[in-house]
């Protein structure tokens, strides 16, 4: 069995829209929470984000977030869950914090292929992403008429 990476695309066009810089290798949460809270936007008026600056995308944002708050879903020394840890916890609660408090990620409502249309069509800037999503984006011919790339998973 294979395996496959998680990573994060952006909407090129809406960061340099928004006078950001193409994020770095080793760019951190912190700085992907900044650039998503940049991106966020009302458009019309009525006080709710009609654009968001992320989207987690699906389930499979668990893994490399309690990684990168220290944490894993199961714990590779001792193949127990690491549920109940304080790590566990902290990644829980940013993604938590970012939906519910600021506001600045949406909950994903659209499935797979929804939700890759939703980031085709700019309504977030920033999604977490299987690196097999590269080639349902090429065999849609998106890199014609949509300015993505895909970024590393912040640290």
């Amino acid at each position: 069995m294979g395996f496959w990476l998680f990573n994060m695309m952006i909407n090129v066009s809406m960061f340099e829209g928004a006078g950001l810089s193409f994020p770095k290798p080793d760019w951190t949460l912190q700085e992907m929470a900044q650039a998503a809270r940049v991106l966020t936007r009302d458009t019309d008026g009525d006080g709710q984000p009609d654009v968001f600056g992320l989207n987690p995308g699906f389930i499979d944002i668990e893994e490399p977030l309690f990684m990168a708050h220290g944490a894993h879903l199961v714990d590779p020394a001792t193949g127990r869950t690491d549920v109940h840890t304080p790590a566990y916890t902290d990644a829980v609660q940013f993604v938590a914090d970012l939906i519910n408090v600021e506001r600045i990620a949406t909950t994903n409502t659209f499935g797979a292929g929804n939700r890759r249309m939703a980031f085709i069509a700019g309504r977030y800037g920033i999604t977490g992403e299987w690196q097999s999503a590269l080639n349902w984006f090429i065999a849609q011919k998106t890199h014609e008429t949509f300015d993505w790339a895909m970024v590393y998973w912040p640290v």
